[in-house]
């Protein structure tokens, strides 16, 4: 059964994960909306110096990404690689293209 996650909206704060596809039976817990766990990408580079251009080209055109290691199942030449929700991979190859980043590849991970 896929992870799940839940977002509580009492002001208990916080997430936590459950699994399953429906709320548990807890009269505390009553009200809780299951959301799926978001899909990113990471896009990889073939340098440093253009992991960090396109974090700021990225940033600067409004989209939330985020610089992270490259993921043990993927290789690279730098270790940095530009993380992004996956339902936005089209606008950041297209801006990244648009200002002339050079990128080794775009990969969705879960």
């Amino acid at each position: 059964m896929p992870a799940r996650w839940c977002l509580y909206e009492r002001g208990l704060g916080g997430l936590r994960s459950l699994t399953g596809s429906s709320a548990p039976s807890d009269p505390f817990l009553e009200g809780v909306k299951l959301m799926d766990k978001p899909t990113y990408g990471v896009v990889l580079f073939y340098s440093t110096s253009a992991a960090i251009r396109a974090e700021k080209v990225t940033q600067g055109a409004g989209l939330k990404v985020k610089l992270i290691p490259v993921p043990r199942q993927l290789s690279s030449d730098c270790g940095i690689s530009l993380r992004f929700e996956w339902h936005e991979a089209d606008v950041v190859r297209s801006v990244l293209e648009a200002k002339g980043v050079e990128i080794q590849g775009i990969h969705r991970i879960e």
